[in-house]
C-alpha cells in the first residue's frame, strides 16, 4: 500500500489549520477600527502607515502562531528526511508563509466588508474553496485545475508535499 494518500491528508490538515488560524485572526482587523481609522485620516494618518502597522503586528503574531503550529507538527508526527532543506525549517517556513497569505486575504476581506458580522460570515466562504480546490480531496481537471492554482491551499500543500517528497511514496507500477 502507498503512503502518499495518508501523507497528503496529513499535510492537507496542516494547511487547513494554518489557513483557518490566519483568516480568523485577521478578518475583523480593519472593519472593527473603521470609525477610528476615518477619524485618524482627518489628522493625516496615511494608508500605507496604517496597513504597515497591521501587517507588522499580524506578522509578529504569525511568527508566534507558526512556532505553536510547528511545535505541534514536530511533536505529533515523525520527521521525514527531506532532500531539500530540513523538515523543521521547511515546515516552519511553509506554515509561516501560509499564515501570512491567509492573514493578507483576511485583511483584504476586512477592508471590503461593511460590518463585523459580514466579516465573520465570510470565513466559511473563504475556507470552502481552499478545501475544495486544494487538489487533495478531488482530482482537479479542466477549469477546476486552472482555478485551483489561484488557491493558497494548493500552493501550501504543494510546498509541504515537496518537503516530504510525496511523489517518492507512490510505488512503481507492477509489470506483468
Amino acid at each position: 500500500a502507498t503512503l502518499a494518500p495518508l501523507a497528503l491528508r496529513v499535510l492537507f490538515v496542516f494547511t487547513c489549520a494554518a489557513i483557518w488560524v490566519g483568516l480568523s485572526t485577521s478578518l475583523q482587523e480593519i472593519i472593527k477600527e473603521s470609525q477610528i481609522y476615518l477619524r485618524e485620516r482627518l489628522v493625516n494618518l496615511g494608508l500605507f502607515a496604517y496597513l504597515s502597522s497591521k501587517v507588522v503586528v499580524l506578522g509578529g503574531l504569525a511568527i508566534l502562531q507558526t512556532l505553536l503550529i510547528t511545535l505541534v507538527i514536530l511533536l505529533g508526527f515523525a520527521a521525514p528526511t527531506p532532500d531539500l532543506i530540513s523538515w523543521q525549517v521547511g515546515a516552519s517556513t511553509t506554515t509561516f508563509l501560509t499564515l501570512l497569505t491567509s492573514l493578507s486575504l483576511g485583511l483584504l476581506v476586512s477592508a471590503i466588508v461593511k460590518n463585523s458580522s459580514q466579516a465573520n460570515s465570510t470565513l466559511p466562504l473563504l475556507l470552502l474553496p481552499q478545501i475544495i480546490f486544494s487538489g487533495v480531496l478531488f482530482k482537479m481537471e479542466g477549469v477546476a485545475s486552472k482555478l485551483s492554482w489561484l488557491m493558497l491551499s494548493r500552493w501550501s500543500v504543494g510546498a509541504y508535499g515537496a518537503l516530504v517528497n510525496v511523489n517518492a511514496m507512490v510505488p512503481e507500477p507492477t509489470k506483468l
